[in-house]
């Protein structure tokens, strides 16, 4: 993240204050700036007006929603909390949203009944349908989750966003959405829209449908940081006539890692339909791979780049909530 990006955190303040805390430290390790509430005075009954000023100078919009629905000012049916997270999508402003498990034990004092209760309910259910949801129970799961998202958002900056717009449950998808710290690109249906559909399904046809996936989990290898499971995947395109199948025709598979990996070669043979490999790295590399189909003596060669995830933040301490 560079260091001006703004990051408002949204949410009620008094059953989340530990949370917060949490997020302040989670921004500020990732280079950007926390502003919200703590910029009034850190209470529920912050001023609407300097509150949504806040929220559309910021950069990204981060959403944390336990219990509460939040502090409805005289005159308003809508509480400063949903109101923020209204302004940011008003704003084009990128929104992550995280929802307390429902499970997880919780302070009754901090647990809204009747009509607050019911809207909290609505409110929840509608970030839900506009958002990819992250359910947190500890500050720390919240932590590593946050720290994530604007690990994601902080690359997104200055690329253009063709993810089509939706309104009232329609998705236009030739119309790319505007987003902030985003370009829009130019949209053009080309004149050789054959061509061009010929040649993205010939990558298809070239691979035999095979393609190389990878998993990575932490390394417990003495100088390596990740452990990764590189495994092969068959995808057909439904536009080409065909569907995804299984990988019985596969007879075996040949990796090669390059010098790190002492020039060697790994052949791998097929076991009930799965065909992969498990290796430890601590730096990024191309897996290159050679697949043999039974009864064809030529290979189909596939690759990917094995990308390691920037260094996540250790998990502080859990919150006692009283």
């Amino acid at each position: 993240m560079g260091q001006m990006t703004k990051v408002f955190v949204s949410s009620t303040y008094s059953d989340l204050i530990p949370y917060r805390d949490v997020m302040q430290k989670v921004i500020r390790q990732a280079g950007a700036v926390a502003v919200g509430m703590e910029d009034f005075g850190a209470r529920d009954e912050r001023p609407l007006d300097e509150s949504l000023a806040v929220v559309a100078e910021s950069d990204v919009f981060v959403g944390i929603y336990a219990h509460r629905y939040g502090f409805v000012p005289d005159g308003s049916q809508m509480s400063i909390t949903e109101a923020e997270y209204q302004h940011a999508i008003s704003k084009s402003i990128p929104v992550f949203a995280y929802l307390i498990d429902d499970n997880y034990p919780w302070p009754p004092k901090y647990v809204d009944q009747g009509e607050p209760a019911n809207q909290l309910a609505r409110f929840k259910d509608l970030l839900r349908k506009k958002h990819i949801i992250k359910v947190f129970k500890e500050a720390w799961e919240l932590a590593s989750f946050v720290a994530a998202d604007l690990n994601r958002s902080s690359k997104r900056v200055g690329l253009s966003d063709a993810r089509p717009v939706s309104t009232d449950g329609a998705t236009d998808s030739a119309m790319p959405r505007k987003t902030k710290n985003m370009t829009t690109p130019k949209v053009s249906t080309p004149n050789n829209l054959e061509r061009w559909n010929q040649e993205r399904y010939s990558i298809y046809n070239k691979n035999k449908d095979l393609f190389l996936h990878f998993d990575l989990e932490a390394s417990n290898v003495s100088g390596q940081k990740y452990d990764v499971t590189i495994y092969l995947i068959r995808q057909s395109s439904p536009n080409i006539g065909r569907q995804r199948d299984d990988l019985r025709d596969v007879e075996r598979a040949e990796f090669f890692f390059g010098p790190h990996w002492g020039n060697k070669v790994y052949t791998v043979e097929n076991v009930d339909g799965r065909i992969g490999i498990v290796t430890s790295a601590y730096g990024e590399f191309i897996a290159y791979c050679k697949v043999y189909l039974k009864g064809d003596p030529c290979p189909v060669e596939v690759h990917q780049f094995i990308r390691f995830p920037d260094a996540t933040l250790p998990p502080p301490p859990s919150p006692a909530l009283g």
